[in-house]
């Protein structure tokens, strides 16, 4: 299966920087990934959009049971969230950048 992914997406399954994290951390990374994506857009489906503040008072009044379901996602999204931060991390800190990219400002259009 794996090497069917790297096929798709064109990465080397021997330069990817997941390659050193074990089973159980790629699986615990990808559940952290998933379910705070999810949890976000269940609180974003959970409440429309409102363009004035009243209006969205208003709604919460008359529908108060949603809008603490959508609070509710809001807050089991923030940990995972973070979660993914910390993945975002470990996966960036493993990159190798060549070496016109290490130095400072080579980024820069001047540099």
């Amino acid at each position: 299966m794996s090497t069917l992914v790297a096929s798709i997406v064109g990465v080397d399954a021997d330069e990817s920087p997941a390659r050193e994290f074990t089973r159980v951390g790629r699986l615990a990374a990808a559940t952290t990934l998933v379910l705070g994506a999810g949890f976000q857009l269940a609180a974003f489906v959970t409440m429309p959009d409102f363009d004035e503040t009243a209006d969205r008072l208003q709604w919460i009044d008359d529908h108060a049971a949603r809008a603490q379901a959508s609070n509710v996602f809001d807050v089991l999204a923030m940990p995972f969230l973070f979660g993914t931060v910390v993945v975002y991390v470990l996966l960036a800190r493993r990159v190798h950048l060549d070496s016109r990219m290490r130095r400072p400002g080579s980024c820069l259009p001047w540099g």
